[in-house]
């Protein structure tokens, strides 16, 4: 009942018929995008680019405009009533479940109203026709909703205090546990207001100004990787790839459910379905995990959190990410419930696709010193994982020693970005001082800033598994900014960490926000001013400087808020592990005859 008025969001409302003669158009429309077929081609439209066109033309009147702005409405409507369907999810109040019915029946009558302005009274006249094949259905599923006593409030779970414990329970298998998961109806429910939050703001992203071809662009290229190979051409030798040799794993599977080689459509579908069922995967073990350290109520909100990271659900579905970060976040899982051989594997799969989860090595090393295993319990994982490396790489290298070469050699050497921070830096640099050190530093501080965290960790720091979590989730942001490129889709990389250390109180919360927004807004928002359709923000026409016509530049304010929202996560979760210091320093500081006692009190 929390979620079910949502599900009108992907109900089919529309199949209609439009224009005359050979420029008749058929098509279906859904309250978020239709698809339309005719003789010039096949268009996939959203309603915020028809909103968007009917607005910035200025039009005043018109059948057809005035529909739009209905239609627009409506969908608002229905966006909102998910919002607080959310909303209810959090606060557990059912109130909120009966305004977002309310919301879903005007969404409906005003779907109507579209319908009727545009074709008229019968939904037959001189500019088409159309079938309200949906409208009955969101009529209904509102008033169901507002007819339906859901009962007393949802009692919240009890709360459970922070716990070292992530040990599975006797018996109990991964595979048996992620079951059990899958059969949670907070895990339900949270799985399809991921899937609602994903298609509301793709097709929300989807703006006149970006063409939906530049939107799906890396797709496009996906589809040429796979079937380059069956016309004769070696990845790495015949053509240039820019990613480890596992990245052809997901682009390779996407193709088995597609309807031939040709069909890029349908490698797109196979391709992003393929990421959202990862992006699920995750989503359980950042719920697991939360579960485990701060209780199940908290576990919920981690998990709603993640559900509705609107920057990463838009790449979600876009881009290869979702899979290595999903074998990232597992191999962290595996690894707190000491499954090491299987953490390391999965870490290792994730490095090749991406080179990201290289990051967990040194910190599971030093995790297992800190907790009296040591060597003996990652030598053999690590092994394994020392071998399924050269398994994949050999091959590569005795196909072509520089095409392999090519693809890790041009990360550095490559130009810096105009998303990234090294950027920025150098852009305030040269502007104060006219020297642009970052760009060709920007290597060297990488290292020595995660030499520096992992030698905090090291010498000071405890040994519990949240702390882990955390010092894996600072090298990783630290090496997103300090890398020359800081590419929107990374958001996907860093969100189940932010779901999980921002969760804690309201500031957090609207911090985390604040980096989805952010995120979100920034290639619609720079389009044409730093992000080139073909240039991936390398075009040297579309720098940005700080000071234009004698003012700061709107991309220059845009980066600053960006970099303070995330530089203020990064002390965030610096500050946090911090407050263990002082206990670590009480034991340095104490003779040996000393340690047993405050370890006892602690």
């Amino acid at each position: 009942m929390f979620i079910l008025t949502s599900l009108a969001l992907l109900v089919p409302v529309n199949i209609y018929s439009t224009g005359t003669g050979a420029w008749t158009a058929y098509g279906i429309q859904w309250g978020l995008v239709r698809y339309q077929h005719a003789v010039i081609g096949d268009h996939l439209v959203s309603f915020s680019t028809d909103l968007y066109s009917v607005l910035s033309q200025g039009i005043a009147s018109g059948s057809d405009a005035f529909a739009v702005l209905v239609w627009g409405g409506a969908v608002i409507l229905l966006i909102a009533a998910l919002i607080l369907n959310a909303v209810a999810l959090w606060q557990r109040e059912d109130s909120y479940v009966k305004r977002a019915a309310g919301l879903t029946v005007a969404a409906g009558l005003f779907f109507l109203i579209a319908d009727i302005v545009r074709f008229g009274l019968f939904l037959h006249g001189g500019t088409g026709w159309c079938l309200p094949i949906g409208i009955p259905t969101i009529l209904l599923l509102g008033i169901w909703g507002l007819r339906t006593d859901p009962g007393v409030t949802i009692p919240p779970a009890a709360p459970r205090p922070v716990s070292s414990d992530t040990s599975l329970k006797d018996g109990e298998t991964v595979a048996a546990h992620f079951k059990e998961l899958l059969h949670d109806r907070e895990v339900i429910s949270l799985t399809l207001l991921t899937v609602l939050v994903m298609a509301v703001v793709f097709f929300a992203g989807m703006l006149p100004n970006i063409s939906f071809e530049t939107i799906t662009g890396d797709l496009y290229l996906y589809h040429w990787y796979a079937t380059a190979v069956f016309y004769g051409h070696v990845p790495y030798a015949g053509y240039y790839v820019p990613y480890p040799q596992l990245f052809f794993v997901p682009v390779f599977l996407a193709l088995i459910p597609a309807f031939s080689l040709e069909n890029a459509t349908g490698y797109m579908f196979s391709f992003s379905s393929l990421m959202i069922l990862c992006d699920i995967a995750t989503l359980l073990c950042v719920y697991s995990l939360a579960e485990r350290f701060f209780g199940k109520e908290k576990a919920f909100l981690c998990g709603l959190l993640y559900a509705t990271g609107i920057g990463a659900a838009f790449f979600v579905p876009i881009t290869f990410d979702a899979l290595p970060t999903f074998l990232m976040v597992f191999s962290l899982w595996l690894f707190l419930f000491r499954r090491q051989v299987a953490s390391c594997l999965s870490a290792t799969v994730s490095m090749l696709m991406k080179w990201f989860a290289a990051l967990c090595f040194p910190y599971y090393l030093v995790y297992a010193h800190k907790n009296g295993s040591g060597a003996r319990t990652m030598k053999k994982p690590l092994l394994l994982s020392v071998l399924l490396t050269a398994v994949v790489v050999v091959p590569v290298m005795f196909v072509s020693m520089s095409g392999f070469l090519k693809t890790y050699q041009s990360h550095f050497t490559r130009s810096v970005e105009i998303h990234s921070l090294v950027y920025y830096l150098d852009t305030i640099s040269s502007f104060i001082f006219h020297v642009s050190p970052f760009d060709t530093w920007s290597f060297v501080l990488l290292v020595a800033g995660e030499l520096v965290l992992l030698y905090w960790y090291f010498r000071y720091l405890d040994g519990q598994p949240l702390t882990l979590v955390y010092l894996v989730f600072a090298a990783l942001l630290l090496f997103v900014l300090i890398n020359k490129v800081f590419s929107a889709c990374y958001l996907i990389w860093l969100t189940p960490f932010l779901a999980l250390i921002l969760v804690h109180s309201r500031r957090r919360i609207l911090l985390f926000y604040l980096a989805q927004v952010v995120i979100y807004l920034e290639t619609p928002v720079l389009f044409k001013i730093v992000y080139g359709p073909l240039t991936f923000g390398a075009d040297p026409r579309l720098y940005y400087a700080v000071l234009d016509n004698s003012l700061p530049s709107f991309s220059f304010i845009f980066y600053t808020v960006k970099f303070a929202v995330f530089l203020a996560i990064l002390w965030v979760c610096i500050r946090d592990v911090k407050e263990q210091e002082p206990n670590i320093f009480a034991l340095q500081r104490c003779g040996d005859d000393k340690v047993g006692i405050l370890l006892g009190s602690r």
